[in-house]
Parts: structure tokens; sequence; C-alpha cells
């Protein structure tokens, strides 16, 4: 079906400032050149092409699928902006963005036209509950992001007590995690070698040409491993996985085995459990850094903040944009008023 000339002048248009937008993105990294909660402008950037394109294309589907690609170029690009370790935690943010912002300017642009007249006023009312959606998904987003966020601001765990009072509240641990510091000490018949995985060429927070988990970046050793805390405590953890989930392993043995081995002392991001052999266990191990907490944060605390800041700068942008849907439903409820 052919489009009108309007259709296709506004997406021209609207695609071109995309991609200059998004060139300005990958030349410059306006995120990394920006400071504070001005790190968000790159992605918010591009959210905002493919925002306007939804609402002011004229044709729906050409609209929708603007935004689709949009969307699409903006995963790529966090991909390559994003630390490894936090892209899985973060990357369901585009999602709810997309759905919210796809269902509130497709239920404004359909159905207040076919409204009666009488009963117009129903158009502010679906503006105003998609503008609630808005903000509901403001706040899931948040909470993704959140735990990151908070990572180098919350004290690291070096008791016992500590880890059992966590495990206490289920719902919270496993989205949050704790941060600990501990020794490695194997147990009588467990071997002195923890861990290995192959080094890696680039420190935390360097831009990544790739990112894909190939068979040599899984880490070698035991399922769980044991660990004593500062208060002679002592605690079971399980193992991560891949080497972006390592920070700072010592070289031991060539280029290809970086370990961590017994009386190490590492800090282990997890979730605390009141279970196991010992009765403290670090269940879901998000992270294992080589050094004491003060040591690691100093690498992986400004790289979870800058990451933590543009996708949550994302979530409130989804939260402004609810108020598109209420002004388009104040818009429709006026102009069914004057036309009849």
């Amino acid at each position: 079906m052919p489009y009108a000339r309007s259709d296709q002048v506004k997406l021209i248009g609207f695609a071109l400032l995309l991609v200059a937008i998004a060139a300005a993105n990958t030349v410059l990294d306006l995120s990394a050149a920006a400071e504070g909660p001005w790190q968000m402008i790159g992605m918010v950037a591009i959210a905002s092409v493919g925002l306007a394109g939804l609402w002011l294309i004229p044709n729906l589907i050409l609209a929708a699928a603007f935004l689709v690609v949009t969307l699409i170029i903006s995963i790529v690009l966090g991909y390559f902006r994003t630390d490894p370790l936090f892209l899985p935690m973060i990357l369901p943010v585009f999602g709810f963005a997309g759905a919210v912002w796809l269902a509130g300017a497709l239920v404004m642009r359909l159905i207040p036209s076919r409204l009666a007249v009488e009963r117009r006023h129903l158009a502010i009312v679906v503006g105003a509950m998609l503008a609630v959606g808005h903000i509901a998904v403001a706040i899931a987003m948040f909470q993704v992001v959140n735990p990151i966020f908070r990572l180098s601001r919350d004290a690291a765990t070096q008791s016992g007590e500590a880890i059992a009072a966590a495990a206490r509240d289920p719902a919270h641990a496993r989205r949050y995690g704790l941060l600990v510091e501990a020794t490695l000490t194997p147990r009588p018949g467990e071997d002195a070698e923890v861990a290995r995985v192959r080094c890696q060429s680039l420190a935390r927070g360097q831009r990544r040409s790739a990112g894909f988990q190939f068979r040599d970046d899984r880490v070698q050793g035991a399922d769980r491993f044991t660990a004593t805390l500062a208060d002679g405590s002592v605690v079971r953890v399980q193992q991560v996985d891949f080497r972006h989930q390592t920070q700072d392993w010592p070289e031991r043995g060539g280029g290809l085995s970086c370990r961590i081995d017994a009386g190490d002392v590492v800090t282990i991001w997890g979730t605390p459990v009141a279970a196991g052999e010992t009765g403290l266990m670090l269940s879901d191990t998000r992270f294992i850094g080589y050094g004491d907490a003060q040591t690691v944060l100093a690498t992986l605390g400004p790289v979870a903040e800058r990451d933590a800041r543009r996708f949550g700068g994302l979530a409130f942008f989804v939260a402004f944009t609810g108020l598109l849907p209420l002004i388009a439903g104040f818009l429709a409820w006026w102009r069914r008023g004057r036309t009849g």
C-alpha cells in the first residue's frame, strides 16, 4: 500500500536526525563526555527521536516501526557502551520503555477519535491512566538499575551476622545482593586453586569491540568454594560462570591463567542465604574481584555508577513522557468539543 508523501517526508527527516544523533553517540560518546546525571543524554537523545516519530509520523505502522528501529539502535550502542557485568541486568529496561511508549501512542492515536461527543471526556481519563502507567513502568525501571547504582555506596560486609540478617529478607537479598569481603580458605581435601580464567586484555570500563562469551571465557573451578570472614564466620560461595564477572585476578602461570588461590582476599557480590553446610551461603554470585572491597570498588564503583546513570536517566525520561498521552487526551477532548 503506497504511503502519503507527508509520511515519507517526515520519515526521511526523522531518519536523518536519528542517523546524526547515533553518529554523534558513536564518535563522540556523549554519555562518557557528560558528567553526573547528564550521562543519560546520549541514550535519551536517541529515544527522543524515536518517540517524536511515533507521535508525529501520520502513518501508524511507519511510526511504530520507526520507534522499534530507534530502540534497536539504542540497544546496539548500549551493548558496546555498557560493562558486560551489568548489561544482562539492565537490558530489560529497553523492553519496558518500548512497551509503554507503543501502548500509549497506539491507544491515544486510535481510541479518542472514535469516542462519541458526549463521551469525549473519556479521552482525558484514558490519557491519565496511561500517564500513571508510564510512572509505574519508570519505577520498575529504577528498581532494575538501583542495585547497580548502590553497589559502591553500601558498605561491604565482613561478618556472618550481617549475612544472616540480610538473608532474612529474601526479596531484598535477591534484588540487591550483598557485597562481602572475605579470605579464601578451602576446606581439607579441596584444591588450593579456587578458580582460574583466561586473562583479560582490557581493564574494566574500557570500551570493548565484542562481548560474546566464548568457551575460553568461562571460569574453571569447583561449583562452590569456602571463604572466611573477618569475624571468623565461614561462608560457602557459588562460583561465577564467566570472565566478565571477575576483576583483577592475578596472572599465575601465563597469560591464559589468571586465578585466585587459598589465602587471597576477595570481594564477592552475591545473594545471601542462611543455608548450606556452614549455615551461611552466597548464591547467584554476580561478581568476584581480587582484593579488599575498597580496592575493588575503586575500579568497579565508577563503572557501576556510570551505567546506572545512563539507564536510570532513561527511566526518568519514561516517567516524563507520561505527559504525552495526558496532553493528547486533553487535545482530543478539546477538538471533539469544537468539531462535534
